[in-house]
């Protein structure tokens, strides 16, 4: 069963900013799995996954637009 949260109750859990999760999914890095107006809803774990995988890849010296094709 997934757990749906927005991208304010992320930020708030991972303690980070807001519009540091919104660049990621205007890039196309996070993706909603629906919208609630203009509200992304996210499958929590997934969206949790990914959020590390940048993470990690960008200590690695990774640019964003490298961790897209990833």
């Amino acid at each position: 069963m997934q757990t749906e949260i927005s991208l304010g109750e992320l930020a708030r859990e991972l303690d980070i900013n807001k519009s540091k999760l919104a660049y990621y999914q205007v890039i196309g890095l996070l993706k909603p799995i629906k919208c609630i107006g203009r509200m992304g809803i996210f499958d929590k774990k997934k969206t949790l996954s990914v959020i590390k995988k940048i993470e990690t890849e960008k200590k690695k010296g990774k640019k964003l637009k490298e961790i897209l094709k990833i």
